[in-house]
């Protein structure tokens, strides 16, 4: 069975595993390194959910104000 998206990926492979002399330390530092540059550019892309203000709606503030317990 022949599916062009597989023959692709390996293709690829076998590409990037030539031009890294078939070194499997090599391999694995590119691997790394590679894995390292998506991360920080899905940091910077992504804003942080816990770093974002949360905008409050008058009636939280009232419940506060009150002395109403907080569940």
């Amino acid at each position: 069975m022949n599916n062009p998206l597989i023959e692709e990926v390996r293709a690829a492979r076998a590409a990037r595993a030539e031009s890294l002399d078939y070194d499997p330390h090599k391999i694995a530092e590119w691997a790394r390194n590679a894995h390292a540059e998506r991360q920080e550019l899905l940091k910077s892309k992504i804003p942080n959910k816990s770093e974002q203000a949360i905008p409050r709606k008058p009636s939280d503030q009232a419940g506060l104000a009150t002395g109403a317990p907080v569940l």
